[in-house]
């Protein structure tokens, strides 16, 4: 992790040390150190509370992007090593889709990860967040759509279909194309889901399942559209 940046312990969202006071939920005082532990899994004698991964890079400690998404169609712009822009076609041209955008190397049953989120755009069926626990077989879904509902699905058994296990609905007067920080803390059977530092919805899951730790945008349904992610943070819990 970046030396200059903190976590902030009321919405989960990284921020610079200087500031005094987050810059995704305003938070005055809230602000604790991290240090990056380089690729420690839960079942390799993982520490606690240790972030395993901070930022936009390669390699461990970082949220890797992929080499190239041109097979898709899809834009990723890297603006810093704290934040990407998204541009992803509609299903009219590639299908349905949920691409992958970013993934913290390893493996892992249980994890705390949390991003800040805008849509620049919101066409009908964007939405952008986390895949958890994510193999070829199964996955754990929680997605933030522009609206500011927030949903969690599971993929099993090799399956397509994304089966619902929840949802928060969206609060008053909440503008997506702001920064909205979505933090997931997956441990054991429960997974607990808060939006801009509140827990929203807290829901029952698959325990044996693991994979890897991802961001993700689904395909808008028939017009292109442009998500953000910034500071994202993965953690032991």
């Amino acid at each position: 992790m970046d030396p200059s940046s903190l976590r902030c312990t009321n919405c989960g969202a990284l921020t610079e040390a200087g500031r005094g006071t987050c810059e995704y939920c305003g938070a005055l005082a809230s602000l604790s150190g991290g240090e990056v532990a380089l690729h420690r899994g839960a079942s390799e004698g993982g520490e606690q509370g240790k972030l395993i991964a901070a930022g936009f890079g390669t390699g461990a400690g970082t949220w890797n992007l992929p080499s190239s998404l041109a097979r898709h169609g899809v834009v990723l712009a890297l603006v810093d090593s704290r934040r990407v822009s998204v541009t992803v076609p509609p299903a009219t041209e590639i299908g349905e889709a949920i691409i992958p955008c970013s993934w913290v190397p390893g493996e892992f049953a249980d994890i705390d990860a949390a991003v800040a989120v805008a849509f620049s755009s919101a066409p009908e069926g964007v939405a952008a967040g986390f895949w958890l626990r994510n193999s070829d077989e199964s996955a754990i879904t929680i997605m933030l759509w522009p609206t500011g509902t927030v949903t969690i699905g599971a993929r099993l058994d090799h399956g397509n279909a994304l089966h619902a296990l929840g949802r928060a609905e969206a609060p008053p007067q909440f503008r997506g194309n702001d920064w909205h920080v979505l933090r997931a803390r997956l441990v054991l059977d429960l997974v607990t889901v808060y939006r801009d530092g509140q827990p929203v919805v807290s829901v029952s899951c698959p325990a044996h399942l693991r994979g890897t730790t991802e961001l993700r945008v689904q395909v808008a349904e028939r017009e292109r559209a442009d998500v953000r992610f910034g500071h994202p943070a993965a953690q032991l819990p």
